[in-house]
């Protein structure tokens, strides 16, 4: 043990530098977060006490339901075209930022060896190996990157996204 000293206070100084450049060169990263509940309760009036099939789906037996169409809806087809519609494409642009050149207004395929072997997949298949994002990507990107916690027996949803750029 006494011999080695030495060695385990090298590894724990190299540990320590390599933790330090990490956190000091790794992206920031911003968090938006949205509380949603139905408005009638806002009053702070919470109904449904005791135990209630719907409280393990995540919902309070009162929830209305247009707020479960509401929770539903977050990584629908319906609400990536309507961002897309509302934003006039810039949603998608930040959502899938690295694929988008500014200077040339135009999307950028993907380039490395995988992007090049599930081309030829694709074209073995007759089918194009790639297309420019559309509201399906946002979809995928919403679904992927939108964390729900819905309060246990509440009608209380928590949502938040966390991304690079400070503005999405």
């Amino acid at each position: 043990y006494y011999r080695h000293r030495w060695l385990m206070i090298a590894s724990f100084l190299v540990s320590a530098l390599l933790i330090g450049l990490y956190l000091g060169t790794r992206p920031e990263t911003y968090r938006a977060v949205m509380v949603v509940m139905p408005a009638d309760e806002l009053d702070g009036s919470q109904g449904g006490s005791g135990f209630n099939p719907q409280s393990l789906l995540g919902l309070s037996s009162d929830a209305p339901p247009e707020f479960e169409r509401f929770v539903n809806s977050f990584g629908s087809m319906r609400l990536a075209n309507a961002l897309q519609e509302e934003t006039d494409g810039q949603a998608l642009k930040m959502a899938l930022a690295p694929m988008w050149d500014e200077k040339a207004q135009s999307w950028q395929k993907p380039t490395g060896p995988s992007t090049k072997l599930m081309a030829l997949v694709y074209n073995l298949f007759g089918q194009e190996a790639w297309q420019e994002p559309g509201a399906s990507d946002l979809m995928q990107y919403l679904e992927n990157n939108i964390v729900s916690e819905l309060e246990a027996n509440t009608n209380v949803l928590t949502l938040h996204l966390d991304h690079r750029d400070p503005e999405i």
